[in-house]
């Protein structure tokens, strides 16, 4: 448990130096642990196992959470100080520009990953007959 903090520590700080932003450093440091949690109630409530295999999806899934989350606050940020205004208005404005790259961004890597998945969900119940 110790290691996860350290990794959730290391994420932000790496964060706040290439970024230089506080409050995008903040948004991970929320983001992270939340997600984790999230993640493994799902997992208890479903029964799922936890392996190489899921840490491996969790963490790829966490990354690209974070990524995204980058994107979308550069966006609002870089459209807020050329513009001004209010700053919900713009966090909207700035968010429906770019949802289009993100989801593609996300979905991209996904179509790849869920029937990888399901091959191995589908091996692991023909070799738990053994």
């Amino acid at each position: 448990m110790s290691s996860l903090f350290s990794t959730i520590a290391i994420t932000v700080l790496v964060i706040f130096l290439l970024i230089a932003d506080l409050r995008s450093a903040l948004v991970s440091g929320i983001s992270i642990p939340f997600t984790y949690f999230l993640t493994f109630s799902v997992m208890l409530l479903t029964g799922m196992q936890f392996d190489i295999v899921t840490m491996t999806a969790i963490i790829l899934a966490l990354g690209l959470l974070v990524d995204n989350a980058i994107v979308v606050l550069e966006n609002i940020e870089r459209k807020y100080q050329r513009e001004g205004g209010d700053l919900r208005i713009v966090a909207r404005e700035s968010t429906k520009e770019i949802m289009q790259a993100v989801f593609s961004g996300t979905f991209s890597p996904s179509s790849f990953w869920c029937p990888s998945c399901s091959s191995v969900v589908m091996c692991r119940r023909s070799c738990s007959r053994w």
